[in-house]
């Protein structure tokens, strides 16, 4: 889901600048007088028209959720001011703030990896992601994994029999010591696979 805010901005040419260059956004002029920012799932729009009869001003932050927490800080806490800078919260994310030119606060935040282990039951998990996770010593029988993001995730002494995988992103997944007896892919036994790789090898 993507969403859209509408704003009031101090000087349209100082933030289309700020958001351009200290910020990265992809920012273009749009109608009647604005300017739009985007990045990652979100567009902020810029006015300097006064339609709500108050100075810019928002009660919280704007939050970005994005693939890389640490690589978006490198890039952009000399240019900015960093309202709080890259920490783990306990709240499961990885995030860091930055004040733009209007006062806005801006967050910017990656979920921290889900470590699970020790699953006893059946998982539907459908639309994730889990880039990073780690499965250990955790009972996966006939679980299903649906459009879900396991890039870099591992599995170590996983029980993965009859389990299903559908358009599963498992670039540079781990698997080891596990049980993949009936376990398919986009409706294929690995075995299956296995045995064609084997085999053209």
């Amino acid at each position: 889901m993507s969403l859209t805010l509408l704003l009031r901005c101090s000087n349209l040419a100082q933030t289309r600048d700020f958001y351009r260059t200290a910020l990265e956004f992809d920012v273009t002029d749009t109608a009647e007088e604005s300017v739009s920012a985007k990045f990652a799932d979100g567009t902020l729009i810029f006015t300097e028209q006064d339609l709500w009869e108050v100075t810019p001003a928002i009660s919280g932050t704007i939050y970005f959720t994005i693939p890389d927490a640490d690589s978006y800080y490198a890039c952009v806490k000399d240019k900015a001011a960093v309202a709080w800078p890259l920490q783990d919260m306990p709240y499961s994310s990885r995030e860091f703030g930055i004040r733009d030119c209007n006062g806005y606060s801006l967050g910017f935040k990656t979920q921290a990896p889900k470590k699970l282990s020790n699953v006893r039951e059946k998982l539907v998990v459908d639309d994730a992601d889990l880039t990073e996770s780690h499965f250990s010593n955790t009972r996966l029988e006939k679980s299903v994994f649906a459009n879900v993001n396991m890039h870099r995730t591992s599995f170590c002494d996983a029980r993965l029999s009859e389990a299903s995988f559908v358009d599963v992103n498992l670039a540079n997944a781990s698997i080891a010591g596990s049980n993949l007896t009936g376990m398919r892919i986009n409706g294929i036994l690995v075995s299956e696979l296995i045995r064609a790789y084997r085999d053209r090898a």
